[in-house]
């Protein structure tokens, strides 16, 4: 996911190393609990880790600045959660996941490109559909 959220910001005038550091951030629960459902980390005492502390590091970008940069981040993760679900998914339940998860994504763009409309959202939006329309994608390459 950090390399497909770098990827992203080539098409955005930040510093790759903030977006770098806030995909490594923004996976660093996952470190520790795996990849299970954000309602089941609700559950598991621990196993949240509030962003706040965790970007706490990265106080130095703007505000303005780290709410674009966790923007791209999320809109690379979820992106990435799709293009599993395709190379992966098996079954109804695996689609049906993963178009829930292409509405939260369309949502997710939509509203930033309102917050944000300087960013070049034609490349990035290509770049998205470049990712999950790929016959041969190595996932390794973006997860």
């Amino acid at each position: 996911m950090t390399i497909f959220a770098l990827r992203l910001a080539e098409h955005c005038d930040m510093s790759r190393s903030s977006i770098m550091e806030a995909a490594l951030f923004h996976d660093a629960e996952e470190a520790w609990t795996g990849d299970i459902p954000s309602p089941m980390k609700k559950m598991i005492d621990g196993a949240r880790v509030p962003k706040s502390k965790m970007l706490g590091d990265m106080a130095w970008l703007a505000n303005e600045e780290m709410q674009t940069v966790q923007a791209l981040v999320k809109i690379a993760d979820l992106a990435c959660d799709i293009k599993f679900l395709i190379c992966y998914g098996d079954g109804r339940h695996a689609d049906q996941v993963r178009e829930q998860i292409a509405q939260r994504l369309e949502n997710h763009i939509e509203k930033w490109k309102k917050i944000a409309p300087s960013l070049d959202w034609r490349d990035i939006e290509m770049e998205v559909d470049e990712l999950l329309t790929a016959e041969e994608t190595h996932l390794d390459d973006y997860l």
